[in-house]
């Protein structure tokens, strides 16, 4: 298993930071473009609600991304330490819209084979898996 672990100020410059290193981590497990794009794009997702909703205010903290990759998926670990969004993430409401805007918490969940969200004592993480193709 090789794995990737990069803890970022949560700026949006960091946002394309976090999309790079998914992009190799991804060439590196011999992803495809197709599901490369989507783990880029649902790395962006993550990242940006860190940046725009994890810490309010005037004040900004940290995000951890960690990228770990497996024979047979790429797992992606989104992480902060601000306010948690679990209730966004699991309960969509009655037009498949989540509550507050959610359509980025949406796209992720369109993109990526499991998404999942835990606490971690004072830790938000958000749990990404994309399978790689079968070998043919």
């Amino acid at each position: 298993m090789e794995f990737i672990s990069f803890k970022f100020f949560a700026a949006p410059r960091m946002i394309r930071v976090a999309q790079t290193l998914a992009v190799l981590a991804c060439g590196q497990a011999g992803l495809d473009s197709e599901g490369t794009m989507a783990v880029e794009l649902a790395v962006s997702e993550a990242v940006t609600n860190i940046v725009k909703h994890a810490y309010p205010g005037a004040d900004r903290g940290f995000g951890l991304l960690r990228i770990k990759l497996l024979k047979d998926q790429v797992v992606v670990e989104v992480a902060d330490w601000g306010g948690g969004y679990e209730d966004v993430l699991l309960s969509p409401g009655p037009s498949g819209q989540t509550a507050s805007s959610g359509y980025g918490l949406l796209m992720i969940r369109k993109f990526m084979d499991e998404v999942s969200f835990r606490k971690d004592r004072e830790m938000n993480i958000l749990t990404m898996r994309k399978f790689l193709p079968a070998p043919r």
